[in-house]
């Protein structure tokens, strides 16, 4: 929250009230009336946990402006959330396309009997146990050989695209932002 603050204030905006919530919050009312009472136009509340109660609660309290919050939603979780969720922008990556992609998506609808919703996160397990059997083909088997072989990954091709991991072990994924409307991720 503190870097978001920081990044917010140095673009030009202006924070008019910070407050924070426990992570098994399920009761916001307190915590929104306080934020409501700074009349905001925007509201960045990156909520961890039970998300379909914050935003029920945050629209019952009449707020109808923009909102923004982390990457937490997932279109399982929209499906729930009737109205509750729509205009909400989120930042995340985008879900994988191409021809790896397309065979995952066949794969889990084989296994599971429908189709997959975010599938950049079966897409991350599927890349990181090929990532593995690259690294452990190309070391010599021992936890520092196993990291080193992982560090040289350039260009593996994953279900998200090419992987080229930094130095310091990262893979920089490219992220988006996305708007919520009728229970879909939409590009605004």
């Amino acid at each position: 929250m503190q870097g978001f603050e920081e990044h917010f204030k140095k673009l030009g905006g202006v924070v008019s009230k910070t407050v924070s919530t426990l992570p098994d919050e399920s009761d916001f009312r307190s915590v929104i009336v306080q934020v409501l009472a700074s009349k905001p136009e925007v509201i960045y509340a990156p909520i961890t946990s039970n998300l379909l109660a914050f935003f029920r609660q945050l629209r019952q309290l009449g707020f109808n402006g923009s909102l923004i919050t982390s990457d937490n939603l997932t279109e399982d979780i929209l499906l729930q959330g009737n109205k509750a969720f729509e205009g909400v922008y989120q930042t995340m990556v985008a879900d994988p396309s191409g021809e790896k992609a397309a065979q995952l998506a066949k794969l889990y609808e084989k296994k599971f009997l429908r189709k997959p919703t975010m599938l950049v996160f079966h897409g991350w397990g599927y890349d990181g146990v090929h990532l593995i059997a690259h690294a452990l083909k190309n070391s010599d088997l021992t936890r520092r050989g196993l990291r080193d072989a992982l560090l040289k990954v350039r260009n593996f091709p994953g279900v998200g695209g090419a992987i080229t991991f930094s130095s310091e072990g990262s893979w920089r994924m490219p992220l988006k932002v996305f708007k919520v409307e009728n229970h879909k991720f939409v590009e605004p």
